[in-house]
């Protein structure tokens, strides 16, 4: 895993297999709960580096200026 998104997509291929099969991969449904909950932190993780990025951009521009 290299990345949230290599995550997330791991969590999606686990949760479409139990929604194609009706059968949960695991021992007890808790870990979808954990699988959801991993896969909202790997997205807020993606959306917070991503405005970290454009608020850099937008701090150089300014003290270009």
């Amino acid at each position: 895993m290299n990345s949230p998104g290599d995550v997330r997509n791991l969590i999606k291929s686990w949760l479409r297999d139990v929604s194609e099969t009706g059968t949960l991969p695991f021992e007890n449904g808790g870990v979808v709960v954990q699988l959801l909950n991993t896969w909202l932190k790997s997205w807020e993780l993606d959306k917070i580096l991503d405005i970290e990025m454009r608020l850099a951009e937008l701090e150089t521009e300014v003290h270009k200026k």
